[in-house]
């Protein structure tokens, strides 16, 4: 028995053996194949370099020169910080009134609206080949290329707010296009003059609050002397 039993276990041996190198065969198969593949592949590029060197060369070139046609941009940004002011926290506004969150919805608007766009132009000196009347003051056709002027340059700034509460503005400035150094000047002018439009239109809405808190106060003060002279009387 232990004799067939040992005759057994060997005639065993080589079968197992065969079936595992059957199995790493089929699984080394497609390997082989693939670095057969690219084998070959450097084979022929290797023997035909010339072929594909020469064209991706002749390629590289023209991409190269045409890429030298085309003007080249430039990024210039700048960015300030805008708060509500406290006497506005106080007051009762509305969305269309003045409130903070009227002027955040409309701040890109008005960064690049024309009377801000003109004063850029003006600070910039764009303006001073164009012919104006004999009070110095720019003529018709003259003001219509100002403006146009500016309508190009804010076609080039991008505004971005980040708002990291309901009364703080972050806002930055991007310029893209091909003369960095005018793209600077752009928006530092933008942002300068957008500041002091902003507090001009506080402050006139302020004067104009105070004006009407004035005519209450005088509308209630009549309304509380005619009550007094009332009560006088009954108590006459």
């Amino acid at each position: 028995m232990s004799g067939q039993s040992h005759h057994s276990n060997h005639s065993r041996a080589p079968e197992s053996r065969s079936n595992a190198v059957e199995h790493a065969s089929d699984f080394e198969r497609p390997l082989a194949e693939v670095r057969k593949n690219v084998n070959d592949f450097l084979r022929i590029l290797y023997q035909h370099r010339w072929m594909f060197f020469i064209p991706c060369c002749i390629a590289s070139t023209i991409v190269f020169a045409m890429s030298l046609r085309y003007p080249r941009t430039y990024q210039a940004s700048t960015s300030f910080e805008r708060r509500d002011d406290p006497v506005m926290l106080s007051l009762r506004t509305d969305e269309a009134s003045g409130s903070f969150a009227y002027w955040r919805a409309t701040m890109s608007t008005d960064l690049r609206s024309t009377p801000i766009m003109a004063k850029v132009v003006e600070a910039m000196g764009l303006d001073k080949n164009l012919s104006r009347n004999a009070n110095g003051e720019l003529t018709a056709e003259s003001l219509k290329h100002r403006d146009a002027i500016g309508r190009s340059l804010a076609s080039k700034v991008d505004v971005r707010t980040h708002m990291p509460s309901s009364h703080i503005d972050r806002v930055t400035l991007t310029y893209t296009g091909p003369d960095p150094a005018v793209g600077q000047r752009v928006i530092e002018h933008m942002k300068q003059a957008y500041i002091k439009q902003a507090m001009e239109w506080i402050g006139e809405f302020l004067s104009d609050q105070q004006q009407y808190f004035m005519r209450e106060t005088e509308r209630a003060f009549e309304e509380l002397r005619a009550a007094q002279a009332k009560l006088t009387d009954l108590r006459l």
